[in-house]
């Protein structure tokens, strides 16, 4: 499982941080964390709008939900089956706000690893995780031939 993890998230994540490493001008590591944060955000939004969109429908329908509770007085079934009446008929999906966090959580432990991994500056570590054409362009070539080279403050 450790293996798939790696394999599906964190060897894409590093990946995509060399990367931008490689193209920042002045090679910082630092900076290409914050830009592939941005880039994430910018790829998730639409997810966000949609946990926004369903949290305020769930505010809206608040005082609904409390009356449900007060008229089935502890009679749990009867609550649930009102309940997703309720966001059936406003069109709430409660697991939809869940995706959001169900996606950021793996990729920011996958970047927790990448940052471990980095740290470790051991070059047969790093060449190992990189992608060939990664491999190929030249700043990453210098890092994994002297990783003293690498400027990861």
């Amino acid at each position: 499982m450790h293996d798939l993890f790696q394999i599906i998230i964190a060897q894409p994540i590093f990946n995509a941080l060399m990367f931008l490493y490689s193209i920042i001008p002045w090679h910082d590591f630092g900076m290409a964390i914050i830009i592939f944060t941005i880039l994430l955000r910018l790829v998730m939004y639409p997810l966000v709008k949609s946990q926004l969109h369903q949290t305020k429908l769930m505010r809206k329908i608040q005082p609904e939900l409390a009356k449900i509770k007060k008229k089935t007085k502890g009679d749990r079934q009867a609550e649930a089956m009102q309940q997703m009446e309720l966001y059936k008929r406003y069109g709430i999906k409660p697991m939809r706000s869940m995706l959001v966090l169900i996606i950021q959580l793996p990729v920011f432990i996958g970047l927790y690893q990448v940052i471990r991994i980095i740290i470790s500056l051991k070059s047969d570590v790093i060449s190992q995780y990189l992608y060939e054409p990664i491999k190929n362009i030249d700043v990453i070539q210098s890092i994994i031939q002297n990783p003293a080279n690498f400027n990861h403050t």
